[in-house]
């Protein structure tokens, strides 16, 4: 949501709105330009959501920026102007951010997600936000996940296997299973 961030030899770089620190720069600074963040050369992902960002770095998670879901996964709802670390988010090998929600797949491919949950997007079997990671139900052998839609409250997960599986909002058949429920 008007901000974006790349990667570039390991260094972080982010520009645009910066509304409640989703830059990740220590500011609420608005960016023309790619701007570093922080010194650390040994980012290796990002993914923008809403009003916040997630990046890894040799494996851990860190989020920042708006928290008022529990987005961030620290167990807190207080934004954050800097990457702060995802407790247990170790070996992560595929991140995704939504409007107010994350997900993370591990080496092991079980798949995490934590924030909002109005649509059943965190796939816990409820519509309970939370704000520390929880472990998606059945998902154990995914490769990569993302988050969909203009309003960023449905998740996708590529399986070892080819297949897709999506959970979450379904309001205008987004999930593909040929229904307008939403999937939890």
């Amino acid at each position: 949501d008007a901000h974006t961030c790349g990667t570039r030899a390991g260094s972080l770089y982010c520009w645009g709105n910066n509304g409640q620190g989703r830059l990740g720069d220590g500011t609420t600074t608005q960016r023309l330009t790619p701007t570093q963040v922080g010194t650390a050369t040994d980012w290796s992902g990002v993914d923008n959501g809403g009003s916040h960002t997630c990046g890894t770095r040799v494996g851990s998670l860190y989020c920042w920026g708006a928290n008022n879901a529990g987005q961030l996964g620290n167990g807190t709802t207080t934004d954050s102007l800097t990457a702060i670390p995802v407790p247990g988010m170790n070996n992560v090998v595929s991140i995704a951010a939504g409007i107010a929600h994350s997900l993370a797949v591990k080496s092991d491919g079980t798949v995490w997600a934590w924030g909002q949950n109005f649509s059943g997007q965190l796939g816990d079997g409820t519509t309970t936000g939370k704000k520390v990671p929880v472990q998606v139900t059945g998902l154990t052998t995914a490769t990569r996940v993302a988050s969909g839609g203009s309003n960023g409250r449905f998740s996708l997960a590529l399986l070892a296997s080819g297949a897709v599986m999506a959970w979450g909002d379904n309001q205008i058949g987004t999930l593909g299973d040929g229904t307008d429920i939403n999937r939890s």
